[in-house]
């Protein structure tokens, strides 16, 4: 493990994956080693920043999609991800 990460007793929330999930103390990043991707906590829930290498469970079908966006602050990266089919 790389220095100032820590394993989390959570796991990640990309569907389908439930890798555990890596805080950095430094950054405050938490990271999925599984999928690559990188999550904020936002009032108690995990904000989606970026994944890149999501489970084909994970993808989620246009009309799904914009429903979740709506205040979630879902950013760019992670929504090609969850839009591809």
């Amino acid at each position: 493990m790389l220095s100032g990460w820590t394993m989390l007793a959570e796991t990640c929330p990309v569907q389908g994956c439930l890798a555990p999930l890596f805080h950095n103390k430094k950054s405050n990043e938490l990271r999925c080693t599984s999928c690559d991707g990188g999550f904020k906590r936002e009032n108690g829930r995990l904000i989606p920043l970026y994944v890149r290498n999501a489970p084909k469970s994970a993808i989620v079908p246009q009309e799904e999609l914009r429903s979740m966006q709506a205040g979630s602050g879902i950013s760019a990266g992670a929504e090609a991800v969850m839009a591809a089919q």
